[in-house]
């Protein structure tokens, strides 16, 4: 097996390669199923029964990683070869497929990625600097921008219209911060700003995890 990451994996299929492509059910970009591709001298020695269980094999590998055993994601995986001989079965090449997955991964030093969040925290000028600390340290945030606002109808943050109420007056911190590091964000945020600050978070990708999130 070779382990392809995804930035590199479109180059990577040709022609030949798009029909055995499409029989895997993953998709490339974050599924936990990573697509499964074929050289020609793999799909050669498979027929039709032994390729699915083969695929079927390399996906539910890929449901149970080396490291703390969740899902694996940002890579493709390609099949070089299949050495077989009469007595092999369906079930014997899906057995070979999880083992030769593990090893594969363990080889290319898989890392735990953990979900990070795109955050706006709303913070009045008294107590900014504290709110802009505990995100950057404490919290292991990374802050993309600040607007600052002195009242409801004045410009910040490229135009965007926001909730007056809640920004008015104060300073909006967008950044991206680990979720495991806002569990109990809401009231250590009130206790930083004496109940004047809020924010807002959504999905944004997953990143390697730089540990320290004990929150």
């Amino acid at each position: 097996l070779r382990l392809e990451p995804l930035g590199s994996s479109a180059a990577a299929i040709t022609d030949s390669d798009a029909p055995e492509a499409a029989a895997a059910s993953g998709e490339a970009g974050g599924s936990a199923s990573p697509l499964v591709l074929f050289s020609a001298e793999a799909v050669g020695a498979l027929n039709a029964e032994e390729k699915a269980s083969l695929i079927g094999g390399l996906e539910d590998a890929c449901q149970r990683g080396p490291l703390a055993g969740y899902p694996v994601a940002g890579f493709n995986v390609r099949v070089m070869g299949v050495a077989k001989d009469g007595d092999t079965t369906p079930g014997a090449l899906r057995a070979c497929s999880v083992a030769a997955l593990a090893a594969s991964m363990k080889a290319a030093r898989a890392v735990v990625l953990e979900p990070v969040m795109k955050v706006e925290v709303y913070a009045p000028e008294a107590s900014f600097g504290s709110v802009l600390s505990d995100l950057t340290v404490a919290r292991r945030g990374t802050v993309r921008d600040v607007d600052g606002r002195g009242g409801g109808g004045e410009e910040g943050g490229g135009g965007e219209e926001k909730d007056t109420t809640a920004t008015a007056g104060k300073h909006v911190i967008h950044a991206d911060v680990p979720l495991v590091a806002l569990l109990g964000y809401a009231t250590a945020l009130r206790s930083i700003t004496q109940g004047e600050g809020g924010f807002s978070m959504e999905f944004s990708h997953y990143a390697p995890s730089t540990g320290g999130g004990g929150r």
